[in-house]
């Protein structure tokens, strides 16, 4: 006799198997692996990028790693000066890598401790590796902090298909866009989630702590160009010069969405409907089958 449990999981096992088959192509950054406590991140070859790809610095200062207890976290904790960091993710686009003529999302935690400036306490940005600022010809540029504000609120630059008209909002009005807002706090980690599409150039998904704000982003393109295309994927973490702050990043992830491949969608529904039927035969054998009793008849 067979058993439905063994069944079941003689059936899921080559569906898990194309699951894995069709993950999505990605980079996840946690700064841990090659990373050292208390090195700055200048001249560091990490180790989830294919090829050489080696943290570059355009400043005096820099980003340092630094423990965060589950591990190390990227971290900035200085006074006024520009502190600009970049790693150049070109290897780990095209064949078989990540894909830009398909969805891409972009996901990374982000936890700011203090900020006293005028200027951005961070800009996270992918990619012209020649920018400074939140006007350069990039995917994306997220902004936390600035304009004087000591509760950090979060931007995305915007575009009209040209380059960068604004800055909009992660809420899309402005108040209550503040990194205390969401996190309840400052020092206290949130998770950004943003996903564009790089053909239409436009937004498909912004989220904080999974808090879905995408309605802000409608109607606008990225700030993306299509100029400088040979340097269209870099990563930048940038402090202003004008800004004191402690900013602190981690698991910075940029790839595809994950999509399920048509395999994965039809084994999916082939294990559904075989765990139907072993439910069914189950159900059949547990019901008795009553036969009504012979009684002798007697004259």
């Amino acid at each position: 006799m067979h058993n439905p449990a063994k069944l079941l999981r003689r059936a899921l096992l080559p569906v898990c198997l194309v699951c894995v088959a069709s993950s999505a192509r990605a980079v996840l950054i946690d700064f841990d692996s090659g990373y050292t406590n208390g090195a700055t991140l200048a001249g560091i070859d990490d180790p989830d990028v294919p090829g050489t790809a080696a943290w570059t610095s355009s400043s005096s200062g820099a980003f340092v790693a630094v423990g965060n207890g589950a591990g190390l976290a990227a971290s900035i904790n200085g006074g006024p000066g520009a502190v600009v960091n970049r790693l150049d993710l070109s290897a780990a686009v095209g064949e078989g890598g990540i894909d830009f003529t398909k969805e891409v999302q972009f996901k990374a935690d982000i936890k700011v401790v203090s900020l006293s400036g005028t200027g951005n306490a961070l800009i996270l940005a992918l990619g012209d590796g020649g920018i400074t600022n939140p006007t350069g010809n990039t995917w994306f540029t997220l902004t936390v902090g600035g304009a004087g504000s000591a509760t950090a609120p979060l931007y995305l630059s915007t575009g009209n298909g040209a380059g960068v008209v604004g800055q909009t909002a992660i809420n899309g009005t402005g108040a209550n866009s503040e990194f205390a807002d969401f996190a309840g706090g400052l020092g206290v980690y949130i998770t950004v989630d943003i996903r564009f599409n790089p053909v239409t150039r436009s937004y498909t998904y912004v989220s904080i702590n999974d808090t879905d704000y995408t309605a802000a982003f409608s109607g606008f393109t990225l700030p993306f160009t299509g100029s400088n295309t040979s340097a269209a994927y870099t990563l930048s973490l940038i402090k202003s010069s004008s800004q004191t702050a402690e900013v602190h990043i981690d698991n910075l992830l940029v790839g595809n969405t994950p999509v399920p491949e048509p395999a994965s969608t039809a084994a999916l529904l082939g294990l559904a409907g075989l765990a139907s039927a072993v439910i069914a035969r189950r159900r059949r054998r547990a019901v008795p089958v009553r036969l009504p009793s012979l009684v002798s008849i007697q004259a």
